[in-house]
Parts: C-alpha cells; sequence; structure tokens
C-alpha cells in the first residue's frame, strides 16, 4: 500500500515540475526572462531526480530535491506575503 501512495504522490509531484517548466516565460525580455532561464535547469533537475526515484523506488533523490526546492518555496511564500500585504508606503512624498 505504502508503494502506491508513494508512486501517485511522486506522479503528481513530476505533474506539478511540468507545470512549473511549462509556465516559464523563457522567451520574456528583461528580468524575467533572464530569472526563468535560470530556474529551468532546476526544475528540469528536479524533475529528473523525481523520476530516478521512481524508477530505482529510491528516497535518496527526494531528499536531495526537498534540499534544493525548501529555499525556493520559502522565497516564493515571501514574494506572496508581500504581494498579500499590499504597497508599501515610505512615507516620502513628491511633488
Amino acid at each position: 500500500g505504502e508503494l502506491e501512495e508513494a508512486h501517485a504522490s511522486l506522479l503528481r509531484t513530476q505533474d506539478l515540475i511540468l507545470e512549473l517548466i511549462a509556465s516559464l516565460a523563457l522567451d520574456a525580455d528583461g528580468e524575467a526572462g533572464a530569472l526563468a532561464r535560470q530556474i529551468a535547469p532546476l526544475y528540469e533537475y528536479v524533475y529528473r531526480r523525481t523520476l530516478d526515484a521512481s524508477l530505482r523506488k529510491d528516497a535518496a533523490p527526494l531528499r536531495e530535491v526537498v534540499r534544493l526546492i525548501t529555499p525556493m518555496r520559502a522565497a516564493w511564500q515571501s514574494v506572496l506575503d508581500c504581494v498579500q500585504a499590499g504597497p508599501v508606503t515610505t512615507g516620502v512624498t513628491r511633488g
């Protein structure tokens, strides 16, 4: 039973990673495109490691994935928190 659950979780994880890869605007100009092109190899590597874990029934690649993705998740959570908090006012007036 645990192998089936683990396999289903890995498939879901792989689907999510593929969605992340597909959502990257690699052709975008400026910083957005540059960031997308920098993140793409990481997402692709993470995807390959989840495939390794699935094929070999080995948790070690998943531990590596967690180690790589956790800081990125924390960064995205910080961005989300800032967006939800609304615009920051500096107290400086222009006029």
